[in-house]
């Protein structure tokens, strides 16, 4: 049984790998604010659709510290990636399910206090989100404080690339915790704050960090003590909703936009789709990698015969096209 080294930062919880299986160790904080989110109606209902990874309680290890008091063990993703690898359209698609989810938990006074795109995982071209230890109770005056997340780790890479034409992954794998609300405000031209979105979630949010950037004032505190109600945080949830539905990658045609339908392609098509099938017929393996996907057509050959297939191509327009399909077909 070992550690999993991504797992660190929430102190009320940690995954642990043995073997097959996926196990959360949990602190008495984290105990607590599990058996109160498995109480509710929501977390069955997202763990139903697929949209919360499938979890139950488990017996708690040994030999790992006195001060895990349970555990759970959650079903295992068959592929681990990261968002600075993702199209686009995943990363959207990514944001849009966390904001379902928050909205989801709001209405039974839960809340996530983190919202970030290392939070989702996918089955095939279906996200699901996988910490359960970012859900706890909403308390009476508390604000969302995974929003300044969700902003610099969801919304500023999607609007960086669909309002100003630049990959967002650089930026995403250059700096982990996203870009930040002054950076991003840099970059844009005055004519820009007319867009969607950019007056409230960025040029606000940008003078709220150069204001208390050197400060200690606790604004959290100062948020309840003033009244923050609920049905503000469900206000702002729904309002960043229609910014990011909104959102669209610039289309560009290149060389690899219709190469799956190129002469050559086509005539060879048969053949290696002959090799490929008796090959993961003969292996049988769990995971296959098909490098230069284009439109996938390979990889859904590779997926009918059962093998579970990772696409991967350097041309983000095809493999964006390709994850678009997957998920209107529900494919997993």
């Amino acid at each position: 049984m070992a550690r999993d080294p991504g797992s660190f930062r929430d102190p009320s919880s940690q995954v642990v790998i043995d073997g097959n299986r996926v196990l959360r160790l949990l602190d008495e904080r984290g105990h607590d604010a599990w058996k109160t989110l498995a109480a509710t109606d929501f977390f069955e209902d997202l763990v139903r659709r697929g949209w919360l990874v499938g979890t139950r309680p488990a017996e708690l290890p040994t030999g790992h510290g006195d001060h895990w008091v349970a555990a759970l063990e959650h079903d295992r993703i068959p592929f681990v990636s990261y968002p600075y690898e993702w199209s686009f359209s995943m990363l959207r698609q990514a944001a849009l399910l966390t904001l379902d989810i928050l909205e989801a938990a709001l209405a039974e006074d839960m809340i996530l206090k983190d919202a970030t795109p290392f939070n989702v995982q996918w089955f095939g071209g279906r996200p699901v989100f996988i910490d359960v230890g970012s859900f706890e109770p909403l308390e009476t005056g508390d604000a969302w404080i995974g929003y300044r997340q969700f902003c610099r780790q969801f919304l500023y890479p999607l609007m960086l690339t669909a309002y100003k034409d630049i990959p967002f992954r650089p930026w995403l794998r250059g700096r982990l915790d996203g870009i930040s609300a002054v950076e991003f405000r840099r970059m844009l031209r005055p004519r820009d704050l007319l867009r969607k979105g950019v007056l409230l979630h960025v040029s606000l949010q940008a003078r709220a960090e150069q204001r208390y950037a050197a400060t200690v004032r606790n604004v959290r505190d100062e948020m309840k003590q003033a009244g923050f109600s609920k049905d503000l945080i469900i206000n702002n949830v729904r309002g960043l909703r229609k910014v990011v539905e909104r959102l669209v990658s610039p289309a560009r045609d290149t060389e690899w936009t219709d190469y799956a339908g190129q002469d050559h392609v086509v005539r060879q098509r048969s053949q290696k789709a002959d090799f490929l099938r008796d090959v993961v017929d003969a292996l049988q393996p769990d995971l296959v990698w098909d490098l230069g996907a284009n439109d996938g057509h390979f990889s859904r050959i590779a997926a009918e015969a059962g093998a579970y297939v990772v696409a991967a191509d350097a041309d983000e327009g095809t493999s964006d096209r390709l994850f678009r399909a997957l998920y209107e077909e529900g494919n997993r």
